[in-house]
Formats: structure tokens, sequence, C-alpha cells
């Protein structure tokens, strides 16, 4: 019975710690956790107070302070405790359901594995009765296949539905401490680009919570990253060129969804523009168009239904 170190990196997350602490000691494979390990990134509230308050209830935790540098230090700093066999990830803001790990460790246990990843509850409400199950793409290549796949689609796979080989972090390292935004993006690919192959668990298997403080909540802030990322990965590796203009598209038509919500249309049109201009036949990009006057309108019930159709379109091809 090969076990988990669990990885909790936080910066200011006090105020949600709690829930996700317990989320872990909630696990139907409890048994199977070996340790949990929280680092605090230079957090300025009340983190450490919290930390304290669950190890006095009896919930062992390793607890390791840091300046702030970034969720990358963070996890590295993480990475560098554990003991497991598998490593699992969860941002101290986000929620496990009960059977993540159970369901994860079946799906893991074969040399050729690197992660396993799952779908997730898009979610504000601590209720929880605001969520949303979004399905993200199965990613069941091998080889350049996989990295072509995942270059292009981008998952998305978040580090809090992961779990990861141990004999991965000792191969590949850790995560590139240059990025404080979309550094997951940039390990998955490394992952993929040592042969290793991804395994998807279907089902809300991670509850992610959307808060202000949340980095990846404004996607126009971390837009220069992925650009650099892009050309990066399509200079080094060129049988990724090909795909470079289309990663882009989806890119600046997430954007201009993003904007659109906010009702931002003048900004959001420039983005959606710049979609079409790489990629005339972006489809996500035509349907915010398509959908323009919702979004002015604030018609929130109604690009409800249209995010919800296209994520279900998504999870069926």
């Amino acid at each position: 019975m090969r076990d988990v170190s669990v990885c909790i990196p936080c910066y200011n997350h006090g105020r949600y710690l709690d829930a996700a602490v317990r989320s872990v000691v909630r696990q139907t494979a409890l048994d199977r956790i070996r340790e949990i390990i929280v680092v605090d990134d230079g957090s300025t509230d009340d983190t450490r107070q919290r930390v304290q308050a669950l190890r006095d209830e009896g919930i062992a935790l390793t607890y390791i302070a840091t300046s702030n540098a970034g969720s990358s230090a963070a996890r590295n700093r993480a990475l560098e405790e554990t003991s497991g066999d598998f490593i699992a990830f969860l941002d101290g803001d986000d929620i496990w359901s009960p059977d993540k790990t159970e369901r994860q460790l079946a799906e893991v246990d074969h040399p050729d594995v690197g992660l396993v990843y799952s779908d997730y509850i898009d979610f504000e409400d601590a209720s929880l009765d605001d969520g949303m199950l979004v399905c993200v793409r199965r990613l069941d290549k091998h080889g350049e296949a996989l990295v072509a796949d995942f270059y292009l689609n981008d998952g998305p796979i978040f580090p809090s539905a992961v779990i990861l080989r141990r004999d991965v972090y000792d191969r590949i390292g850790g995560f590139d401490e240059r990025f404080r935004m979309a550094e997951d993006t940039d390990y998955w690919l490394r992952v993929a680009l040592a042969g290793y192959r991804f395994r998807h668990v279907p089902g809300g298997l991670l509850c992610r919570r959307r808060h202000e403080g949340n980095l990846t909540h404004d996607l126009e802030r971390w837009l220069g990253v992925f650009e650099e990322q892009t050309s990066a990965y399509a200079a080094i590796h060129p049988f990724l060129a090909p795909f470079a203009k289309r990663r882009l598209s989806r890119r600046y038509a997430r954007i201009g969804q993003s904007l659109l919500a906010k009702r931002r249309v003048a900004r959001a049109l420039s983005y959606l523009r710049k979609a079409l201009q790489l990629d005339p036949g972006n489809a996500r990009a035509w349907s915010y168009i398509v959908a323009l006057p919702l979004y002015a309108a604030g018609g929130t019930h109604g690009v409800g239904e249209i995010k919800r159709a296209y994520h279900l379109m998504r999870s069926r091809t």
C-alpha cells in the first residue's frame, strides 16, 4: 500500500484553510495519506494561528513559513519535505471531494502514468450551492501527441486536481520559480515531454474556489506569461510550432469571454478580434460574439446556459 504526501501552499488563505485541511482528513483513503505539509508563503493574515488551531485538534500538519516568493516556490518547498510514493497538491483555498484520493490512486499506480487529474466544481459560495461542474479534456494520448494535445487545448489541469508519481518529481524536478502564474501549465508540459502519460478521472473531485485573491480569476493579468510560454515551447520543440497560433487564439477568446462577463464589451471585442485573426475557425470566439447581446445586457442566466452547453460539448469530444 503506497502512500501520498499532500502539499498545501497558501498565501493569505487563513479563512479558507480549515475547509481545505478538513477535506484531506475526510478522505475515504485517509490511511493512504502519509503527511500533510502546509507552506505559508509569507501570509499576512491569521494562517499561522489557523494551522495551530487544527494541530490543537490533533490533526498532524507539517507547517513551514517562508517569505513570499510565489506559488511555484511554495510548492517546491513542500516537495522538498515529501516522503510519500505519490504527491498530491491542494491550494489552501480549494477543497477535495471525500473520494478524490481513493479514485485517483486506483488509476495512477502504473509506471508510465505520470499524473492523474480530474474534473472540478467551480464555486464561490461556501455552501457550494452555486457550484458548476466543469468537465475538462481527456488527455489520453502519449508522447508527442500528448504534448501537442495539451499544448493546444491546455487542459485545464489545476494542481489541486492532481496526484503525481514521486519518480516524476525525482526525474524532472520542481516548478519553475520564474513563473508566478501559469507555472502549472509549464510543469504538466514538462511531465508530458518526459514521456509520461496522463490519466483522467471523471467527476468533480476538486471544488475550486473562485474569489478576488485567486490569481487565475483575471486571465488578462497573466497573458504575457502565456504568450512567453507559447513561443518558447514552439521554438524549442518544432513539432509544436504549427499549433502556436491556435493556442494563442483560444487564450484570447477566453480572455474575451471573461471581459464580456464583466460587461467590458469594447475591450473584450479587441481580444475576440485577435483570436479570429489568428484562427478564423475559432468556434469559441464566434460563440461569444453571437452571445454578445446577452453579455452586454447582463443576462447572466443566459450566459451561464451557454457556458454549460459549451463545457458539455467539450466533455464529449
